[in-house]
């Protein structure tokens, strides 16, 4: 009885003790996903990037033919699409912020709480996501478009701008506005989108839906594996 207790016990702890060799604790700026032409600083990153690449404060993750997922905080998914640019600003998990510089990009927020401060800084202004959702940005035409949830649009010295579910705002170009901005951000208002339409015919809006389904899947065969083990360090895995 004594020796089929501890084999027991050691096919018990087997597969938690490979899950935990598997397992890497993923700080903000993961990445965690490549597909075709993406730099890390204008240097290529391969699909061995995924699970180890960082992007640290001031660096830039950007696009040719290509796409990317970063995770910022857990639950939350930056995924770039074609010719773009992103630039970490905070990696932080109480306020993560990264910069749209060029091109589209959609945040997927799964699990968002009062603590966290999720930003994205695009034209001059800077969008929070306070609900959960999909949210998409596009520095070159400065739009700011809420599929579903509900992001605050913050722009210096003026008040707010809400943007809920199946609204959009458009931005005034920087470069045009000049000493105008401010005027220019107190008439700015969030108006209704075909949000039907738009996810039918967006290839990055279908892209990140796709990778939400893939996601979804894994996570939930790695729930059935890593449940009941004990011994895990508390924190975000990729």
């Amino acid at each position: 009885v004594r020796i089929l207790l501890v084999l027991s016990l050691a096919a018990l702890l087997a597969p938690a003790a490979m899950a935990q060799d598997r397992m890497q604790q993923a700080p903000p700026g993961t990445v965690n996903y490549v597909e075709g032409s993406v730099a890390l600083d204008g240097q290529s990153l391969s699909a061995s990037a995924v699970g180890s690449k960082v992007l640290q404060a001031g660096q830039v993750s950007s696009t040719r033919n290509g796409r990317a997922e970063i995770l910022m905080t857990p639950g939350v998914f930056l995924r770039i699409g074609h010719n773009s640019a992103v630039q970490m600003v905070n990696p932080d998990l109480l306020k993560t912020e990264v910069r749209l510089t060029n091109g589209r990009a959609t945040v997927e927020v799964d699990s968002i709480y009062k603590q966290n401060r999720i930003e994205i800084a695009e034209d001059g202004v800077v969008t929070r996501l306070v609900k959960q959702g999909l949210y998409e940005f596009d520095a070159n035409n400065g739009l700011v478009r809420t599929y579903d949830g509900r992001a605050m649009v913050f722009a210096s010295g003026m008040r707010p701008v809400k943007v809920r579910t199946s609204h959009e705002l458009m931005l005034p170009p920087a470069q045009a506005a000049g000493s105008d901005t401010a005027v220019a951000m107190q008439a700015l208002k969030a108006r209704h989108f075909d949000r039907k339409r738009q996810e039918d015919s967006d290839a990055l809006i279908q892209w990140s839906k796709l990778r939400s389904r893939y996601l979804s899947q894994a996570n939930a065969q790695l729930a059935y594996e890593y449940a009941g083990y004990s011994g895990f360090v508390p924190g975000w895995y990729w």
